[in-house]
């Protein structure tokens, strides 16, 4: 494959587009809601992050196109060695887990993906009885009343009605029963009380991670096992497509935060390219004896 600047306009329309695709596949209305929502700074349920994330996409890829400029640039992944056994991966796969010119395409992953955990994150952080202590008006036998929310009380009252058996099939939401008494013993161990905020910060740090593009593979990891436990745990809700997409933003994390911090926290560490985007390659020099034949 040629990458050329026309190529990468090309590659942004399409980044817009199924961006856009993504959001109302998993929201009824992404972009017509209260553009701050009702309590800005503490819900983060307004539209605007998702406006923000929509301008950013071409505003990168134009950024990224510039970059190329006039030149046209041979990404055809070639075969790296012989090693016996080894197996290479289909060419356009390669390419698109492994080439940086086509970061553009991963950003509506990263972004439909990072919005929803950051969501799903910020507003537990002040929530009381997940990140925070307070009290909070429930309604008891019809009348509202104020009760006392402990941190990680939600967390408790979540984890005991999916080991709890229904009285009537007596049947768990864990389906495993291995999981429901683990999910018993961090009830009944007090667990819930540092680990109520500790999934809030999380959920948080996952978001900003996929927004960022910052240690993209860790935050993606990370993602997976809680959306993992929390279907273990019998709620389904946004865990299974949000898995699903969060596997390829895995698979790949190399290239896939490289229009974000990724583009400086990877080389930091040494790893997967160095600071100009070429893989650093090693010449040996075999000497060559010298001739010492006859002159015939």
């Amino acid at each position: 494959m040629v990458i050329t600047k026309t190529k990468l306009y090309t590659f942004t329309v399409i980044a817009v587009l199924a961006y856009l695709f993504l959001e109302f596949m998993v929201d009824d209305s992404p972009f017509g809601g209260p553009f701050f929502g009702d309590d800005f700074g503490k819900t983060l349920d307004g539209s605007w992050i998702r406006w923000l994330c929509l301008i950013l996409i071409p505003v990168l890829g134009i950024w990224q196109a510039n970059q190329l400029g006039d030149r046209e640039i041979d990404i055809t992944p070639r075969r790296a060695d012989d090693t016996p056994g080894q197996v290479d991966d289909p060419a356009f796969w390669r390419t698109f887990t492994g080439n940086t010119w086509l970061a553009i395409l991963w950003l509506p992953l990263r972004f439909v993906l990072g919005g929803h955990w950051l969501q799903a994150g910020w507003h537990k952080m002040f929530d009381a009885g997940w990140g925070t202590s307070g009290v909070v008006t429930k309604m008891v036998d019809g009348a509202a009343t104020e009760v006392q929310m402990n941190r990680g009380d939600s967390l408790k009252g979540f984890l005991m009605g999916a080991y709890t058996p229904n009285p009537d099939t007596g049947a768990t939401k864990a389906v495993f029963g291995w999981y429901a008494d683990f999910l018993q013993w961090i009830v009944d161990s007090g667990a819930t009380s540092w680990l109520g905020p500790v999934i809030a910060w999380g959920e948080t740090a996952v978001g900003l991670g996929l927004l960022f593009g910052a240690l993209l593979g860790v935050a993606a990891f990370f993602g997976t096992v809680m959306n993992m436990n929390f279907m273990l745990a019998g709620t389904v809700s946004s865990n299974p497509w949000m898995f699903g997409l969060t596997i390829f933003i895995i698979l790949g994390w190399k290239v896939a935060g490289f229009l974000g911090l990724d583009r400086w926290l990877l080389p930091a560490v040494g790893t997967p390219w160095n600071r100009n985007g070429k893989r650093e390659t090693t010449t040996t020099t075999t000497p060559i004896a010298p001739d010492t034949s006859p002159v015939v």
